[in-house]
């Protein structure tokens, strides 16, 4: 091929690409409108309307459609250029939301917009390219995975929204390996606490493979960590029987994966203070008559029954504080263990009132174990007083 027939020819392509790219966000804007004229439960994440499923499907395909169509006119683009070129199929209005919503006084909820969102990163096989593309538009997302041939594998994930994508070590086989960190939640307008998702993936150049999910809740803005190890978050944990204000981080716990050539593993969660953790276990089965004799002495495991009272026969939620909000707290550590003072309130029962346990924690073999609980209860709502012990 000649100079010049090889500039025509690139001529061309560019000029192809300019026309489909104008198809694609004429295309892109219909969607958007048709979505925008759902009702919002059928647009949302946790819904399987038939009609928004089959409208985010054809969205994603004309997104990948483009992604294929810009790498085929730019061969060695990076991966900036491939997520800002994704960006551009946006239509005016979207854009006009979206700087609308920064503006707002309000904490935006950017997701409303129905935007298109791109994270993008590349991988580099002796020169050949393959790309790594998180979209995000409304509260769904879709993962992409474009080869070096140009082919396209996929799997729904949340919307990354102000999350991230982040490539990983390869595994031992030459495999390569990312993390999407979804974060649909930090950009709504209400609470101190978003849902996240938390996924790792492997890519072989064929296969595209999910090795870990993890969901979770956090407070807002808090960053996923790579130390080139672990895979770390901070989290509100998985405590089911106490519950705390969104800005309390008395229940908080560390979420790590080990990434090692070998594979993924998720370690223990890491409480920052693992005398609730204990006492959390302990309220739950006792509320749900479990065994609890290799975390606690029967004696206090007795003591812990007839001090919850009604609790364990009406309230039985075990992800919204079936115990109570836990009020103040106190826990003085010694080399033997542990004394733990929680005081807690619990509304809408018969037996609605203040409770104060009070746990002694020892050390054995090199656990946590409950040897001693105190109840006591404290003053009704109204000021009058509680029962006694």
């Amino acid at each position: 091929m000649t100079i010049v027939s090889f500039a025509v020819a690139m001529i061309s392509l560019a000029v192809t690409a300019i026309v489909a790219g104008g198809q694609a966000r004429a295309r892109l804007g219909e969607l958007r409108a048709a979505l925008r004229n759902l009702d919002a439960a059928e647009t949302s994440y946790r819904s399987d309307s038939a009609r928004a499923l089959e409208l985010y499907d054809r969205l994603w395909t004309i997104a990948g459609e483009s992604a294929v169509s810009f790498v085929r006119t730019h061969p060695r683009a990076s991966a900036a250029a491939l997520a800002a070129a994704l960006r551009r199929l946006n239509p005016r209005e979207a854009e006009v939301c979206v700087e609308d919503s920064l503006n707002d006084s309000r904490m935006p909820d950017l997701l409303g917009c129905f935007r298109l969102g791109a994270n993008v990163i590349r991988f580099s096989d002796g020169g050949r390219l393959s790309y790594v593309i998180a979209l995000y538009f409304g509260e769904r997302g879709r993962l992409l995975v474009m080869s070096r041939n140009g082919r396209l594998a996929g799997n729904d994930i949340m919307p990354v929204a102000s999350g991230s994508v982040r490539s990983l070590p390869d595994d031992r086989k030459g495999r390569h390996r990312f993390y999407v960190d979804s974060r649909p939640g930090d950009t709504t307008p209400f609470g101190a606490l978003t849902c996240r998702d938390l996924t790792v993936w492997q890519w072989d150049g064929q296969r595209l493979v999910q090795l870990v999910r993890k969901n979770y809740r956090t407070p807002k803005f808090s960053r996923v960590q790579w130390d080139g190890r672990h895979i770390s978050v901070e989290t509100r944990g998985e405590i089911r029987t106490l519950s705390v204000s969104n800005g309390d981080d008395r229940l908080d716990a560390d979420l790590r994966l080990r990434v090692s050539s070998g594979g993924v593993r998720e370690e223990p969660l890491t409480y920052h203070a693992p005398e609730y953790a204990l006492i959390d276990d302990l309220f739950l089965r006792t509320l749900h008559d479990r065994d609890a004799s290799d975390i606690a002495a029967a004696q206090a495991a007795a003591r812990l029954k007839e001090g919850l009272g009604s609790v364990g026969e009406k309230s039985m939620d075990d992800c919204c504080g079936a115990v109570g909000d836990l009020r103040k707290s106190k826990i003085v550590r010694s080399k033997r263990g542990a004394s733990v003072d929680i005081e807690t309130w619990k509304v809408g029962l018969d037996a609605s009132m203040q409770r104060r346990f009070h746990f002694t924690i020892r050390r054995r073999a090199g656990r946590l174990f409950v040897t001693a609980v105190d109840v006591q209860f404290g003053m009704q709502p109204d000021g009058s007083p509680g029962a006694g012990d």
